[in-house]
């Protein structure tokens, strides 16, 4: 772990508790980001606990949010204040098929989704190198078992929380322009056929003429 890190964390290693899914998250990013083109990440959520059952919790839609955005500068990293509204988690939570903002996991299994960083479009300078990092944070909205299990019904808050700890981050520079990317190669071209076939029809029959060796 860069202690660089360390006043930024929030959760670390041992705020997991016991009875509860052991859940990571990783980011995925381009080492460089174009201002002119969509701003994204991939995020996976990772099952890392040896219990059998499937596992369901709350998922907030603003989770960039959370996210802590760092300039590395001449001194050492510098924390960049982003304008992004979080949303506080509902107490309870009506699960229908709409499966509003739930995540359910497998025993050591994994999803993956991209994230926009639309607002951090403003924060960015081209020609800088940032890291983003993930702080940590806690959901208490969750359940063994999956989806399907829960349709129609209320799912509340309940202790211990899942602790998703911090220290995941990517390090990107951002660019102006738009991302390019490279035309495909050109086909190798095909082989001359050494042997050409020309059919015409006649009144009676086709007759085949043959040309080259």
């Amino acid at each position: 772990m860069d202690a660089d890190f360390g006043p930024y964390l929030r959760l670390a290693e041992q705020s997991q508790q016991s009875g509860t899914p052991v859940v990571s998250l990783e980011l995925k990013a381009p080492e460089t980001l174009f201002l002119e083109s969509p701003l994204a990440l991939e995020v996976i959520l990772r099952r890392n606990d040896t219990d059998p059952r499937s596992c369901i919790f709350y998922w907030p839609p603003d989770i960039a949010a959370r996210f802590v955005l760092l300039r590395h500068t001449s001194h050492g990293l510098e924390r960049v204040e982003v304008a992004e509204r979080r949303s506080e988690a509902p107490d309870v939570l009506y699960v229908s098929d709409w499966r509003q903002y739930l995540f359910e996991l497998q025993p050591h299994g994994s999803s993956r989704y991209l994230e926009s960083l639309h607002s951090y479009r403003r924060a960015l300078r081209p020609g800088e190198r940032y890291e983003l990092l993930w702080p940590g944070a806690k959901t208490c909205i969750w359940d063994w078992g999956d989806i399907q299990d829960h349709l129609d019904m209320e799912m509340r808050r309940r202790e211990p929380c899942i602790s998703i700890v911090g220290g995941s981050n990517i390090s990107f520079t951002v660019e102006e322009g738009e991302r390019t990317f490279p035309s495909p190669e050109p086909s190798p071209p095909s082989e001359p056929l050494s042997r050409v076939y020309v059919c015409t029809l006649s009144t009676q029959v086709l007759l085949p003429f043959f040309f080259g060796g």
